[in-house]
């Protein structure tokens, strides 16, 4: 379903259960970060692995096909906070990564090998 933000998870207490928003829910834009970063330097079947998985508990499986801004960590349901801005990393994943049309200013330099 994608890996979540916050490990370990902190008591109840904290004001979140064990899965939910800054308690161990997962971040489909942390996700999609991850892949753009995995295509930029090769691991371009990682990525691909990423999306698929995050894309479908977000869109499919959770049954509304919208896109959330977390899931639960534990059943990979959406947390009903909408979408923010920082989500637009899945069509950078998809448009840069994916094509591998970088712009000007992505231009890193190559990984040390």
């Amino acid at each position: 379903m994608g890996c979540t933000g916050d490990n370990p998870l902190l008591p109840d207490s904290f004001g979140y259960r064990g899965g939910e928003y800054h308690n161990g829910a997962v971040w489909p834009w942390l996700n999609f970060a991850d892949a753009i970063a995995r295509c930029r330097y090769g691991f371009r079947d990682d990525a691909v692995r990423i999306l698929r998985e995050v894309g479908e508990w977000d869109l499919e499986k959770v049954g509304d096909h919208l896109p959330h801004e977390n899931l639960h960590g534990d059943d990979g349901r959406g947390l009903r906070e909408y979408v923010q801005g920082w989500d637009a990393n899945f069509l950078a994943a998809v448009i840069w990564g994916l094509n591998g049309k970088w712009p000007q200013s992505l231009s890193l330099a190559e990984p040390a090998s």
